[in-house]
């Protein structure tokens, strides 16, 4: 699992430092056929990158602290619903158009957010990668704008992140005992 860094990978284009830095997990997600990987939020977008996708920066302010719905195009082992509610938060996305991501992965879910199309979910065509740019892990509620918390929305986004953790768990599970 891949997750989320307070670093940004759109700034690996003029900081070799910090992109030299990520190189083991870039080189470990091109060279892994087997092993499942989910990327989450900057490992989307890690995983995006290591495949030559461009990640792309907002212009503006950081998309932060809430909760939208997404519409999946189809449901499959990580995410049993097509309309869930996610947490995001970020500054970075990958577009549905680069032709990278077209090649190698099928976009599931696209979202438009502050007049950016982001993809939302993503899977490789070929290997076990899935990639979320939201975030399932994080729920507390006092990360989240007082004033647009719904407490009966944040609970059911807690049980969708809990369920994709933990089927993303059993995939690696179930691939380790049948191998």
């Amino acid at each position: 699992m891949l997750s989320g860094s307070s670093f940004d990978v759109s700034d690996f284009y003029y900081n070799d430092k910090l992109k030299r830095r990520f190189t083991p997990e870039i080189d470990f997600i091109k060279e892994s056929n087997e092993i499942p990987i989910l990327g989450l939020c900057f490992g989307h977008q890690l995983i995006a990158y290591s495949f030559g996708a461009q990640v792309c920066r907002m212009g503006y302010s950081r998309l932060s602290g809430s909760i939208i719905f997404i519409l999946l195009k189809k449901t499959d082992e990580l995410i049993s619903k097509k309309n869930i509610p996610v947490n995001v938060h970020h500054l970075d996305f990958v577009s549905p158009n680069d032709m990278k991501i077209r090649e190698n992965f099928e976009i599931v879910s696209i979202s438009r957010n502050m007049g950016y199309r982001i993809i939302q979910y993503m899977r490789h065509l070929s290997k076990p990668v899935f990639s979320i740019q939201f975030h399932p892990e994080t729920h507390d509620p006092y990360y989240f704008h007082p004033n647009l918390f719904d407490e009966k929305i944040a609970a059911k986004t807690r049980t969708i992140g809990e369920e994709i953790i933990e089927n993303f768990i059993w995939r690696c599970i179930y691939e380790e005992d049948s191998q």
